[in-house]
């Protein structure tokens, strides 16, 4: 498989957004650029607190309606540099990032995909990161050490136990969609937690709760699978992967309805 440098998905599954378009410096919600094989691609759609920024493939509609089948490759995590606390334990990194593949995976199966682990003809290759992650500190000490051995079996606790010792402050989530045999890329998401305005309008960037970041996960993997199921509905069936409302009236209904 073609690997391209792809961290959520699919312009091109809403008609307006299939069209290319450069996307300047200076409005990127996000900084680094080096997971997707070309940002300017990118196109702005609503989302239900700001914007995604989506791509997809000319034909992408046709491209993937022949595709039931999805490989969630586990999700990569990199840090921004200006986040005040720049280094995290590989267990609490590996539970971030299962949670998230979690997530996305029951996301697609609730929408009729299959989750594989091989390649094939009908199956899709989906890559993901976490990036841009500023997370602080907080101040544990010896309260925070991590036995030998230690593993926390559930994702769920897991994430919550990492949250306990740093506080994420701010992130943005990646993906790309490919055929999984040709490596053809067919769309990309980007979509990131916004600054929250102070009373004089000046963004600032606040702490997560733990429900606000599964929130997070949550409806961002819930748009990246409806905007990748979209492209299997009739034109006149697909729903604005945007509002929560509509995902949740779609959801269950096949491909073709």
């Amino acid at each position: 498989m073609l690997r391209y440098t792809v961290s959520i998905l699919l312009a091109g599954l809403l008609p307006a957004a299939v069209a290319a378009a450069t996307t300047a410096a200076e409005e990127n919600p996000w900084k680094s650029e080096t997971f997707l094989s070309d940002y300017s691609l990118l196109k702005p759609v609503p989302a239900e607190r700001g914007q995604d920024f989506v791509y997809g493939a000319p034909g992408v509609e046709e491209g993937l309606a022949r595709f039931d089948s999805v490989m969630v490759d586990q999700p990569e995590i990199s840090f921004s540099p200006a986040s005040p606390y720049k280094s995290a334990k590989p267990d609490d990194l590996k539970a971030i990032a299962e949670f998230l593949r979690k997530t996305i995976a029951e996301r697609l199966e609730s929408r009729g995909f299959k989750i594989v682990e091989q390649k094939g003809e009908s199956v899709l290759y989906l890559r993901v990161a976490l990036t841009d992650l500023q997370l602080k500190k907080k101040r544990r000490g010896v309260l925070s050490y991590t036995p030998v051995g230690a593993v926390v079996h559930e994702v769920k606790a897991a994430v919550q136990n990492v949250m306990k010792e740093v506080d994420i402050i701010d992130l943005a989530g990646q993906a790309e969609i490919a055929a999984s045999q040709t490596g053809e890329v067919l769309g990309a998401m980007v979509t990131r937690r916004g600054a929250v305005a102070d009373t004089a309008g000046t963004a600032k960037i606040e702490r997560m709760t733990f429900d606000e970041f599964r929130g997070y996960v949550e409806n961002a993997s819930d748009r990246l699978a409806c905007r990748i199921n979209n492209a299997r509905r009739p034109p006149d069936r697909r729903v604005d992967c945007g509002d929560p409302a509509a995902r949740a009236a779609a959801l269950g209904g096949s491909p073709g309805t």
